[in-house]
């Protein structure tokens, strides 16, 4: 489990992705205002972001800061990331975390709280070159986080859709261990903060 790893951080969207800036906090006001214990969705533990386990990392604890200035708890409802939007659409949770603005319609969205940088991974044996266009990875097979094809640009986009060995998991801590068992993945797609984290706790459990 010791494979070295190439970060592809070129100059354009998805291959590095500076300013995504998508970590907002989306509420209905009425309820915040109203509310001592907020019901939030949060996707899996991404961390250091989010760590499920004992509720902490640093999106939660800005979370739980943020709130208890006006006497709010968070309650934290754990899900897949897609689930979260379908939650707060039903009104089963008062807001989510990690959506980019214009993505929930009639919601209060907060000021960018942190910035995420998107990096495309790869094997280092597999000596593929830095690119700088997501074109480049139309016919590699692709393993992203969900919903990354509708927040990491245009041009990622159109490359999901034409690449019909792109796929999306909630677990990022699987999309690590494919690439290094080498199970049909060329490249991850995520955050390097996150990969940097998830790694090492797969390298300290074996």
């Amino acid at each position: 489990m010791h494979s070295s790893f190439n970060v592809h951080t070129g100059n354009r969207l998805p291959v590095r992705v500076v300013v995504i800036c998508m970590m907002l906090f989306v509420f209905f006001m009425p309820i915040v205002i109203m509310a001592d214990e907020i019901k939030m969705g949060i996707s899996y533990s991404i961390p250091p972001y989010v760590i499920k386990e004992n509720n902490t990392g640093i999106e939660l604890d800005i979370l739980h800061e943020a709130l208890s200035v006006k006497g709010h708890t968070v309650n934290p409802k754990y899900m897949p990331f897609i689930r979260t939007f379908q939650m707060m659409q039903m009104g089963l949770v008062d807001g989510i975390i990690n959506v980019k603005k214009g993505t929930v319609e009639d919601a209060f969205y907060t000021d960018v709280v942190i910035t995420f940088q998107n990096c495309a991974i790869s094997l280092a044996k597999n000596n593929f070159p830095d690119f700088e266009n997501a074109d480049f990875l139309r016919d590699k097979r692709v393993i992203a986080f969900q919903r990354a094809a509708t927040l990491l640009g245009e041009d990622f986009g159109k490359m999901t859709k034409a690449n019909n060995q792109y796929e999306e998991i909630a677990n990022q801590t699987i999309q690590i261990s494919r690439l290094l068992s080498d199970l049909g993945v060329d490249f991850i797609v995520m955050d390097i903060k996150i990969f940097k984290h998830l790694r090492k706790q797969i390298l300290i459990n074996g």
